[in-house]
């Protein structure tokens, strides 16, 4: 009888700290899944970043062929 206790509880034992050690891995892998994401959205912005300036840039230069032919034909 006593040392079908002590197997029961070592049972439970083992259970536990499987459960326990599961939760352990999940725990391990946010930060790294985390870290991950915001790897992934830095190089987004840099992407958008660079679009955006892109954008201003052919805006701007355009904006500056654009307006002295614009004003040219304005004057006359």
């Amino acid at each position: 009888m006593e040392y079908e206790n002590a197997r029961l509880e070592c049972n439970a034992a083992d259970e536990r700290a499987n459960i326990l050690a599961s939760e352990v891995i999940g725990l391990e892998d946010k930060p790294l899944r985390l870290r991950s994401n915001e790897l992934k959205l830095e190089r987004q912005l840099e992407n958008s970043q660079a679009e955006i300036s892109s954008f201003k840039y052919v805006f701007f230069r355009s904006n500056y062929e654009i307006c002295p032919f614009i004003l040219q034909h304005l004057r006359s």
